[in-house]
């Protein structure tokens, strides 16, 4: 059992205390959430949430969250930018983070792994490398979606490539160095066709 305590302060004062329990500590919203305060996270918390007082505050804390998020993966080594994809699933990891998810009994549950993996598969980057360790995957502050309820299993996989992107264009640098590595690939392709069929003669 939980015991909670309660202090009050003031004279000649009516005091009013009310609590919810269990999943009424939990919240749907209606269609995309705009009517209920999303505007950045719109879309991307089609779960039950935790209950909140004003939906907006937490929605405008997701989206400092990516804004921080975006500025320290768009510049690598060797390009400045981020792909849509990437983009992508960080507005998604900035969500979760702010709306976690509630459980059958009614407690908020943290952030799913595979949410903060699929940041650094779309990202082809690690928080770590970014000097964001706190958000390290092997973390003991993500939950694994296979064994436990958390907030933003595979979920990240259904999400549009162009929701939210903070870039607006692709940087042309982004774009320089992929057409780059493509025609790496395909110099490597023929050259090795070459090989093989010297090798037969």
């Amino acid at each position: 059992d939980n015991a909670y305590f309660i202090s009050t302060y003031g004279k000649n004062a009516t005091y009013s205390i009310a609590f919810w329990r269990g999943r009424e500590n939990c919240h749907a919203f209606t269609g995309s959430g705009r009517n209920e305060g999303l505007d950045f996270c719109a879309g991307l918390v089609p779960y039950n949430t935790w209950r909140w007082d004003h939906y907006s505050t937490l929605d405008h804390e997701a989206s400092c969250f990516f804004e921080q998020l975006y500025e320290h993966f768009r510049v690598q080594p060797c390009y400045t930018g981020v792909t849509p994809e990437c983009n992508a699933t960080l507005a998604a990891f900035a969500c979760y983070e702010s709306f976690h998810r509630c459980d059958e009994q009614g407690f908020y549950t943290g952030t799913c792994r595979e949410a903060c993996e699929a940041v650094t598969y779309e990202c082809a980057n690690l928080f770590e490398t970014v000097d964001l360790e706190k958000y390290d995957c092997t973390s003991s502050r993500y939950l694994d979606g296979n064994a436990q309820t958390c907030t933003g299993n595979p979920a990240y996989a259904n999400l549009e490539a162009d929701h939210l992107f903070l870039a607006g264009e692709q940087d042309p640098i982004v774009l320089l160095y992929e057409s780059s590595s493509a025609s790496s690939m395909s110099v490597s392709i023929i050259l090795s066709a070459f090989a093989i069929i010297f090798a037969l003669m």
